[in-house]
């Protein structure tokens, strides 16, 4: 981290596999953040562990969170997760703001045939939350049969043609509904190459 950061790089995200099930993942949070040169450390994580970590996370130096959630129903939920309570997600978002945490994302991929029938209830969501809700192309990453067909992006405009466009948002081209607190961010890797428009590196354990 050190040597990047001599290099120019000001954020760092830690995601998974799931981080919060990694042993002092609160402590490497705040090492991370005090090194120097380092403006931003964000984290991306299931959500399940937050209740728990959110405040510990905050006072750690994480600056901002992405929650993975692909679908808002209890038992689609532990279809895709296999053993997952939806019900720990949302305690989890919930300490996540009590703890300051703003600027909240949740990143839900979009899987046909199984969570595309709810595109329009995330979106809802950021009628009242300030939130971004970001729809994200399933990749052809993996081993053995994909969960849920493609779908492109545009499929969230096509089924929500009242939301505006307004910024980007890094990668994610980003939406809002008229007086709406949160906003929608499409992500489209499949759909639209932004390789050139990237200059993320990833390092793996």
């Amino acid at each position: 981290t050190a040597a990047a950061a001599a290099l120019g790089v000001t954020k760092l995200r830690v995601t998974g596999g799931e981080p919060l099930v990694r042993r002092g993942i609160v402590e490497l949070c705040a090492m991370l953040r005090a090194v120097p040169g380092i403006e931003e450390l964000c984290l991306t994580t299931n959500g399940t562990r937050l209740e728990q970590l959110a405040a510990p996370l905050k006072a750690a130096g994480v600056d901002r969170l992405n929650i993975s959630l692909d679908t808002l129903r209890p038992e689609r939920y532990r279809e895709i997760t296999r053993t997952g309570k939806l019900e720990n997600v949302l305690r989890g978002i919930e300490a996540a703001e009590r703890a300051g945490f703003e600027n909240i994302k949740l990143n839900c991929v979009l899987l046909g045939g199984v969570n595309d029938d709810e595109i329009a209830d995330f979106v809802d969501l950021t009628r009242e939350h300030p939130w971004q809700v970001r729809f994200i192309e399933r990749m052809p990453m993996g081993c053995g049969k994909a969960f849920g067909a493609y779908l492109p992006a545009r499929t969230v405009l096509e089924r929500c043609p009242e939301l505006e466009a307004i910024s980007h948002d890094g990668v994610a081209a980003c939406y809002r509904f008229p007086g709406a607190k949160g906003t929608v961010g499409l992500i489209a890797p499949m759909s639209h190459a932004f390789c050139s428009e990237c200059s993320r590196v990833r390092i793996t354990a």
